[in-house]
C-alpha cells in the first residue's frame, strides 16, 4: 500500500516530527519514501500556536537576512529578530514535515491567523479562502512541484518555489482566495 499522511505534528520513528509523510507499508512494515521538507519550528510548541513563527521560518529558509527586505508586515515586528537567533543557533528550534505547519505557514504569509485560538484554525482558514475562489480554467497557472531525493534515497517535496511564486503574486496583487487555491493544487 502506498499511504500519504497529512497531518499537523507526529514523532517519527528517527525522532523528528512528521506529517507530511509518503509511506510505502504492507502488513508488517513500513517505509518512508517521502516527506515534506523540513520545516523549523522556532520555540516548538509555542510555533503552532503562533503561525506568524513558521511563515518567518519558511521564509529565512529560502531567503536568509534578506527576510527582513520582503513587503509582509509580521517581519517587521522585533520578535522576528530573535527567531532568527532561535534558528540561527538552532535553540528550541525543532524540525517538522508536518503538512499542517505548512498551511499555518503559507497562511500567515497571507497575513492571516498569525496567531491562533485553535488548533487548525489557519488551515482552515487557508481552505476557506482557497473555496472562494473562482476557478478559469483557461488561464491557470499552477505553481512549481519539486520533488527531489536526499542523500537516504528519500523524496522530498520542496516548498520554496511554491512560497517564491505566493511572494510574487501577492506583489502582483493577485486575490489571496486565488493564491490559497494555487497552495492546495500545488499540494
Amino acid at each position: 500500500v502506498i499511504g500519504v499522511s497529512f497531518d499537523g505534528t507526529g514523532l517519527g520513528d528517527d525522532g523528528v516530527l512528521w506529517g507530511g509523510e509518503f509511506l510505502i507499508a504492507d502488513f508488517k512494515s513500513y517505509k518512508r519514501a517521502g516527506h515534506i521538507d523540513y520545516i523549523k519550528l522556532p520555540g516548538a510548541d509555542k510555533a503552532i500556536l503562533e503561525p506568524y513563527r513558521i511563515a518567518f521560518s519558511i521564509l529565512y529558509k529560502i531567503y536568509g537576512d534578506s527576510v527582513f527586505k520582503l513587503d509582509l508586515d509580521f517581519l517587521k515586528d522585533k520578535n522576528c529578530r530573535i527567531l532568527k537567533d532561535l534558528i540561527h543557533k538552532d535553540i528550541n528550534s525543532v524540525n517538522s514535515s508536518g503538512a499542517g505547519r505548512l498551511f499555518d505557514g503559507v497562511c500567515a504569509i497571507l497575513g492571516y491567523c498569525l496567531k491562533i485560538k485553535f488548533q487548525g484554525e489557519a488551515a482552515i482558514k487557508l481552505t476557506q479562502l482557497a473555496g472562494k475562489h473562482e476557478i478559469q480554467k483557461n488561464n491557470f497557472k499552477k505553481y512549481t512541484v519539486e520533488i527531489k531525493k536526499d542523500k537516504s534515497g528519500v523524496y522530498v517535496l520542496k516548498y520554496e518555489m511554491m512560497i517564491k511564486e505566493i511572494l510574487q503574486g501577492l506583489k502582483k496583487k493577485i486575490k489571496k482566495e486565488e493564491i490559497a487555491y494555487k497552495f492546495h493544487v500545488w499540494l
